[in-house]
């Protein structure tokens, strides 16, 4: 049996043109990044669903949209469906689906999984948040569950749970946001961390990613050194609690980081903030650029130099007349 019900309606987007925006950069730009439209988002309520941490099953109905952005062929679903098949089950009542395949990684479970389950709680808050035991192991996912106070419970790499009602809601397009969607948890979030929406902004932020393995700046000392005689705080968020986090850039007036899961706290800056970012000169990856629309943040980017074909790994050199220059001409717009 399913049910499915439509939560948040679907809208369109039309963004501007990023800060400083040059026209030879439009090869790295699909039109969707500036023209969309965004999708409802649908409630799924099933009943009598087996699932695992990479599966779940109705009847015999594999439903990877809950749990992946991208279809999965059919010969990977019928072994995963029988490995399914096979484990120990545990029989839940009334759960939430609580995860996903992305879901260790701080953009997309702060984006897309914290977002489905503060809506599905909204609409059934007596169901227990159902999530893999080893996903209790990243920090960020055990400070978010303790954070907002969720009842919640896990299973085992080798165990499968049988629930008799379901609750799930599709992964979206990575970066097509729903405003609507994301502006109700960030506000949640901002609640449970106890923001204070009236402060005026104060800090210029650069983020540093110096303890991540990959997309690091090249010329880090000499750029901290540069940024630090401009007013810029330097700071490490794998040194920082959530709460700590979110109240850091719910303090800054002017973002500064590489490419990285931590601009994601951009969700928690005052409207008409600024962000640049920067990325390798062939990452056409644009979700910071959308994310900083759906807040109603002011977005530039910074092209550099890297060290690798793939920009998801290459770790790139910041040329810092350039940086200068761009920071000074963003500091003097409203």
């Amino acid at each position: 049996m399913l049910t499915e019900k439509e939560i948040y309606a679907g809208h369109s987007i039309n963004y501007p043109f990023p800060l400083l925006y040059e026209r030879k950069d439009r090869h790295l730009f699909y039109d969707e990044n500036f023209s969309f439209q965004i999708p409802p988002v649908h409630l799924h309520h099933l009943t009598d669903v087996v699932f695992n941490s990479d599966t779940i099953m109705n009847g015999w109905s594999v439903l990877d949209p809950f749990l992946r952005h991208s279809h999965v062929n059919r010969f990977n679903q019928v072994k995963r469906s029988l490995r399914l098949r096979l484990q120990k089950v545990k029989k839940r009542e009334n759960v939430i689906l609580g995860f996903q395949v992305w879901g260790n990684n701080y953009f997309h479970w702060m984006t897309e999984t914290v977002p489905a389950i503060i809506a599905m709680r909204q609409q059934n808050s007596n169901a227990l948040v159902m999530l893999p035991k080893f996903m209790l192991d990243v920090s960020f996912v055990k400070e978010v569950l303790d954070m907002m106070d969720w009842q919640y419970d896990t299973f085992s790499h080798n165990e499968s749970i049988k629930a008799s009602s379901f609750y799930a809601i599709p992964i979206p397009h990575v970066g097509r946001f729903n405003h609507n969607f994301l502006h109700q948890a960030a506000e949640q979030l901002r609640i449970k961390a106890g923001l204070d929406n009236r402060i005026v902004p104060f800090r210029k932020l650069y983020i540093t990613r110096g303890k991540a393995r990959r997309r690091k700046i090249i010329n880090e000392d000499a750029m901290v050194e540069f940024l630090t005689k401009q007013g810029f705080e330097i700071h490490t968020l794998e040194e920082y609690s959530l709460d700590q986090q979110f109240q850091l850039f719910n303090e800054s007036k002017f973002v500064l980081s590489n490419h990285g899961a931590g601009l994601t706290n951009i969700m928690f800056m005052h409207p008409n903030c600024k962000v640049l970012e920067l990325k390798s000169d062939n990452n056409n990856y644009w979700c910071y650029f959308s994310l900083a629309n759906v807040f109603g943040l002011k977005y530039a980017y910074m092209l550099c130099k890297g060290n690798s074909l793939n920009h998801r790994d290459a770790d790139i050199n910041v040329d810092l007349k350039e940086l200068s220059s761009m920071i000074e001409k963003i500091d003097l717009m409203n």
